[in-house]
């Protein structure tokens, strides 16, 4: 990567992360409003809506994903715009029939909750018609033009969260199409940025039926990888859900809402990274590279922990339970930073997505059995906290086995145990304990630093 280029990440890497903080802090605010202002039958016919949305991806039946990996490494103007615009007609239709079919579905087989399914039903196109530019947006390098429509959303969503603050709004039937119209907004935006690979002269579409048929085969690997590590983060909360008191769900539920904000966070810089791995020519060093990077900023992010611990002892004294598992699943940070940032975008590069895959489905089941085992064992949400960093170490492990790099493993794998007992065991003020946290980390990469050059200078 040249000056020029390690320039250009830096500036979209800017425009990511400050869009993307602005986005979980808007969802966070939006989600603590939600409960606080709409009656309990509006707020269940909403969070049944949210739990089945999230699934929409699903139904693109991994085109966008083959999309994705099939034109990567082009920029906007490379793209056979003929051809995109054959593709947009073809999404655009599937969309409408799976759209048709979903209403039919959910008029006459739900006795109950009619209005959330159908709601659902009409945001599944706009939400993946929005993907499928964003993606494009995103690989073509044009992260500025993809910020500004995530921005225009989160703007919209503080409108309705003030809404509902002044009690503007207190009903489902109200708040849902809100949430279509913000949706469809943010679809609008994306095809008047993109209208050029949107309308105009288009392929046929008999041509480029190979093309989709190709995308979906290989797109479907990474739909169902993205499935399978979405239930990979909330399996533990189902166990909760059903294995735990009320109270426990509670405070174990606020705890994974915190570590999902973060996640989210690092869903958007985990996509700045494909667009310019699929472009070196020196692979090897350059996922070397991204692994010491992505290995440094979650030891380095750990030590924020002690920062929100401050923060909900002051402003959030009623979840302060919530504590000891914040701290326990803050450890999970440090370990998917490497796993999301690094190898499932390595996977893409190299084409082992099919690799990637078979692992979550293994560190999946692996995932229910210890999350059985603690409660069986441990009958606390502790025990499940700690079954789920043991899970996401297997899942770590598993994609360094069969997903090898040139990185040095062995000093990988000490400074994330140091880091991780350093974090566990400092509890003193917080300012005490960010202090020692960075200086024994800080040591540790020097001293392991040293010792792997020592041993390269001698192979």
């Amino acid at each position: 990567m040249n000056a020029i280029e390690k320039g250009e990440l830096k500036k979209n890497l800017k425009y990511v992360v400050t869009t993307g903080m602005v986005t979980v802090l808007v969802t966070n605010i939006v989600g603590l409003i939600m409960p606080l202002c709409l009656t309990y039958e509006a707020y269940a016919e909403y969070k049944i809506y949210t739990t089945y949305i999230a699934f929409a991806g699903l139904l693109h039946f991994g085109f966008i994903n083959g999309v994705y990996l099939e034109y990567g490494k082009l920029n906007y103007d490379q793209l056979p715009k003929d051809k995109f615009r054959a593709y947009f007609l073809i999404l655009l239709i599937m969309q409408m029939l799976v759209t048709v079919g979903m209403v039919v579905f959910a008029l006459f087989c739900f006795k109950e909750y009619k209005l959330s399914y159908f709601y659902v039903a009409l945001n599944v196109p706009l939400i993946n018609l929005n993907c499928y530019f964003s993606l494009i947006n995103q690989f073509t390098k044009r992260f500025k033009k993809d910020t500004t429509v995530q921005g225009a959303q989160s703007l919209l969503w503080c409108i309705l969260a003030i809404g509902l603050f002044f009690g503007v709004t207190d009903d489902s039937r109200e708040v849902l199409p809100q949430v279509l119209f913000i949706n469809l907004f943010a679809m609008i935006y994306q095809i008047a940025i993109n209208c050029d690979i949107a309308f105009g002269k288009r392929e046929k579409i008999k041509n480029v039926w190979c093309d989709v048929k190709g995308f979906i085969k290989s797109g479907s690997y990474v739909m169902l990888s993205e499935l399978i590590g979405l239930i990979l983060i909330n399996v533990d909360l189902i166990f909760v859900q059903h294995l735990f008191s009320v109270y426990d769900f509670a405070i174990y539920a606020f705890a994974v809402s915190i570590i999902n904000a973060v996640y989210a966070l690092m869903t958007y810089v985990n996509g700045i990274c494909y667009p310019y791995l699929v472009r070196e020519n020196d692979e090897g060093k350059t996922f070397e590279k991204l692994h010491n990077i992505m290995l440094d900023l979650g030891i380095l992010f750990l030590a924020t922990y002690y920062v929100l611990e401050v923060i909900l002892r002051e402003f959030v004294p009623q979840y302060t339970d919530s504590i000891p598992v914040i701290k326990i699943l803050y450890v999970t940070i440090l370990v998917k930073m490497i796993v999301m940032g690094v190898y499932n975008n390595v996977c893409k590069v190299l084409k082992k997505n099919n690799v990637f895959l078979v692992i979550n489905i293994f560190v999946l089941i692996v995932s229910v059995v210890l999350n059985w085992v603690a409660f069986v064992g441990g009958e606390s949400v502790e025990a499940i906290g700690i079954a789920s960093v043991v899970s996401s170490l297997i899942w770590l492990a598993a994609l360094e086995i069969f997903v090898h790099l040139k990185v040095p493993y062995v000093f990988v794998w000490i400074r994330i145990f140091i880091a991780v007992i350093a974090f566990l065991c400092l509890n003193y003020n917080f300012v005490l304990s960010v202090c020692l946290y960075l200086f024994v980390n800080v040591v540790c990469k020097f001293v392991l630093g040293r010792l792997d050059s020592k041993i390269g200078s001698k192979t």
